[in-house]
């Protein structure tokens, strides 16, 4: 998987995105946007790439996000509790895990302390074609609103 611990500032210019309302939106791919909690998320472009036979669940094509998790809040933040789901169209996209090209998702039990960032990777089942993908991120699977940190088609 890949993942590592950054320090230093919230991106190019130090700059974090404030989402507003209840549908909140991400800005543009690569630009930190709030979560909430003093958390914030950037989202690179997706990347569509076909999983090997180890991934799973087997898929005939994915598409795979780099993300990188800010931590600005008061106390440490543990990305294992960070929801994200994708729809293609109307239908629940499954998360695919293919270590092989570095697509592990989220695992292990590192803390994310204050004024530090996290990165990894994480990939979606997509339809052969290109379709329109949205991807939401939740701090908490409990939170009421999630963001969304990626939408158009892939």
């Amino acid at each position: 998987m890949r993942r590592r611990v950054e320090h230093g500032r919230s991106g190019p210019a130090g700059r974090v995105r404030r989402a507003r309302g209840q549908t909140r939106r991400a800005g543009p791919r690569g630009e930190l946007t709030a979560l909430g909690s003093g958390l914030s998320i950037a989202v690179s472009a997706p990347r569509s790439f076909v999983p090997t036979p180890s991934a799973s669940p087997a898929a005939a094509r994915a598409v795979g996000f780099e993300m990188t998790i800010r931590n600005d809040g008061a106390g440490p933040y543990r990305p294992t509790l960070l929801a994200l789901t994708a729809h293609v169209g109307a239908n629940r996209a499954q998360q695919v895990v293919d270590s092989t090209q570095g697509y592990s998702g989220m695992v292990g039990t590192a803390e994310i302390a204050p004024g530090q960032s996290m990165r990894f990777s994480v990939a979606f089942a997509v339809p052969e074609q290109k379709a329109g993908v949205r991807v939401v991120a939740k701090p908490d699977p409990a939170a009421e609103v999630g963001v969304t940190v990626f939408h158009g088609e892939a």
